[in-house]
């Protein structure tokens, strides 16, 4: 898997965008995640595929705007299995993906906070 947070990804759209917009996206992603996640948890309880795939679609690229490559990578993965039908996996992946989720908040709001 790739790098928890890759820093160079957010110093480039930091560079564009500005430190401010960088910091009001990066909040508007942790609101939108935690009602994604929660989302999540309601599709899976139903068995909702179609509702799942949307929610790791959703996720994903925005995941990669603030360099959660390994975060990322795995929502793609949830996402493509989904559409493949290929669920074997996915009550794991899914754990997986909520725990890489807070340990990629971490990471990312340490550094943002010390470079503010």
């Amino acid at each position: 898997m790739t790098n928890l947070f890759n820093v160079p990804t957010l110093l480039a759209y930091e560079k564009s965008l500005g430190k401010a917009e960088i910091l009001e996206l990066w909040r508007l992603f942790v609101h939108e995640t935690e009602n994604t996640f929660s989302q999540i948890q309601t599709s899976l309880a139903k068995g909702d595929v179609s509702a799942l795939r949307t929610c790791y679609h959703r996720l994903h690229p925005a995941a990669k705007v603030f360099g959660l490559d390994s975060f990322a990578f795995l929502c793609a993965k949830i996402e493509h299995n989904l559409v493949n039908s290929s669920t074997a996996q996915l009550k794991d992946d899914i754990q997986q993906s909520f725990s890489l989720w807070q340990q990629s908040f971490s990471a990312v709001a340490l550094y943002l906070e010390c470079a503010s």
